[in-house]
Formats: C-alpha cells, structure tokens, sequence
C-alpha cells in the first residue's frame, strides 16, 4: 500500500539518504530459544502489530519527530523509553531503524514467507547499524537488492519495502526476531504529518 506525507523536501530526504547506513531491553517471559543452524527446521510464529509514528513539522529536521520505542517481542512501544525494548524509530518520520544496546540489526532480501523463514535465512543477511529509507523507488522489490525497509518519492509518496526480511538478535543469549513491514501510511499537511507502519514480527523459533 501507498500513502503519502505531503511535502517532505527533497533536500531533506537526501539528507537523510546520506545518513543511511534506520527499542532496549532484557526480554520479558520470553521462552522460545532459536534452534542450532545444524538443528531442527525453524521457523517464525508471527503477529500483526504497528509502529505509530509521532507528529513532527520536516522543516524542523528529523529530531522534531522524535523516537519510537518498540519492543517486538510484546508488541508495546512508546516515546520515552521506558519500557523493555529492542529498536528505536527515530528521524523524519520515525523511518530510521536503530537496534538497542545489546542487539544487533541485519536484513536480507527474501521472498520467503515469514512464518517460513528459518535461522539458516541469516547467515547471508547485511548487518547494519541503522536501516530506514531504500535508495530504490521499486518497492516491490522484485530484484531483491533494496537496502532500506521504506521507499519515498517526490510529492511525499511513502511505501513500505517488500520481501526483505529484519532481523534482531539479542547478543547476550542468541535469540533472534524476524519481521517484515507490509505497508506504510502518512498522515497530516506539509507542515505537521506522521508516519503509520504495519509490519509482522515474531521469534524465530
């Protein structure tokens, strides 16, 4: 799906295309452990769930937007950070992704279904310190070389990237989340607008 945010300069998206390279917490009742790469077949017990982006005016910069701090194993987020969490959403729009102290960030283009992806689907994923808005315009991704989760287009045309796959490991226990953004929706004027972004998150189990 496409929305738009209306009238994002284009010179501030360069910048924040330069700077790409897009919350924290110990994890809470969680049980599930991933599997050995030489182990059993894995797989991702996934739910729905949505980052709600904060309002902010883009001819502030990205810090008028604030951060969004999720926690992809409960499903809670909010914009102080304190609640468990393991990524951060922050910059225009709350498009950048940044993993919390004690995780780590990768993705990996994929067409595999997420309920279907297994631990081995990691070891060719890119590790990054941030992910946010791709330097493609194809958001279907269909030659799965996309480098960010969230294309933007003059006009404030915003959509989330297809088959590419995050995932988030917590580096003290191993344990590893993988999710995948469906679509993306803007929201407001020029002036004053926010970003809504669905996604399917889940352990890899």
């Amino acid at each position: 799906m496409k929305n738009s945010i209306k009238n994002i300069s284009k010179a501030v998206f360069a910048l924040a295309l330069f700077t790409l390279a897009f919350t924290s917490c110990k994890k809470e009742n969680d049980t599930a452990a991933p599997l050995s790469l030489n182990g059993a077949k894995a797989s991702v017990s996934s739910v729905a769930d949505t980052i709600v982006g904060r309002w902010g005016n883009p001819r502030f910069g990205g810090a008028a937007f604030g951060t969004v701090y999720a926690n992809i194993i409960t499903g809670a987020q909010d914009t102080v950070g304190s609640i468990a969490h393991q990524l951060l959403f922050s910059s225009h729009n709350n498009s950048t992704v940044t993993p919390a102290t004690g995780y780590t960030l990768k993705y990996r283009n994929l067409t595999t279904a997420l309920s279907s992806i297994s631990l081995t689907d990691t070891v060719g994923a890119t590790s990054v310190p941030t992910l946010g808005i791709a330097t493609t315009s194809n958001a279907a991704n269909t030659t799965l070389n996309a480098n960010g989760w969230l294309t933007y287009s003059t006009g404030g045309t915003i959509a989330s990237v297809q088959n590419l796959v995050i995932f988030v490991t917590e580096t003290s226990s191993g344990d590893v989340y993988a999710l995948k953004f469906s679509s993306a929706v803007g929201q407001g004027t020029s002036t004053n607008n926010r970003g809504i972004y669905y996604f399917d998150r889940g352990p890899v189990l």
